[in-house]
């Protein structure tokens, strides 16, 4: 699940995201208050997804994350053996999915589940498979939705901007 690799990959695609929410934050958020919260925000997002993945590796010694993560892998392998079945597996809902003959995990059973594993599985192809890259794109985009939250919290109270972002960003969820 957690490989050598990881130590390499992780490090230069946290670049590549902050890289972004950089030339973001400078360009959309240069005059405000709020603004103040956009890369911390994300750097805890980010540094909490790698340290859940490290305790789910290290002290549990697995994990649903690394289960979900196994069956994006499995379903990235049968582009490899047959693309139609795995364009079937992506845009079909979970019951009487092809990918079933391929996977025999319990993921693919329903269709919340299995929407996350094909969206691992899409991630995984612009990242090598790899479980912290994968991470990390999912924390982002968490973050980019409690960034949406937080900023129309801070419309609808402004003066509240500080508070609400403690609240959103800095307590645990």
């Amino acid at each position: 699940n957690m490989e050598i690799v990881d130590l390499f990959l992780a490090p230069a695609y946290l670049l590549f995201i902050f890289f972004f929410a950089i030339i973001y934050r400078s360009k959309a958020l240069k005059e405000t208050n709020i603004g103040r919260f956009f890369l911390p925000g994300l750097a805890l997002k980010c540094f909490g997804a790698i340290s859940a993945g490290l305790i789910y590796k290290f002290y549990y010694g697995t994990g649903d994350t690394f289960t979900y993560y196994t069956a994006s892998k499995l379903l990235n392998q049968i582009l490899d053996v047959n693309f139609d079945h795995w364009w079937s597996a992506i845009t079909k809902p979970a019951q009487g999915n092809i990918a079933s003959t391929y996977l025999d995990i319990r993921v693919i059973q329903y269709d919340k589940t299995f929407f996350f594993v094909k969206m691992c599985s899409m991630l995984g192809m612009l990242t090598f498979n790899n479980y912290s890259v994968i991470s990390l794109f999912l924390a982002a985009f968490s973050f980019a939705t409690s960034w949406k939250f937080y900023k129309m919290c801070c419309d609808l109270y402004p003066k509240m901007w500080k508070t609400m972002g403690y609240c959103v960003f800095y307590i645990p969820s």
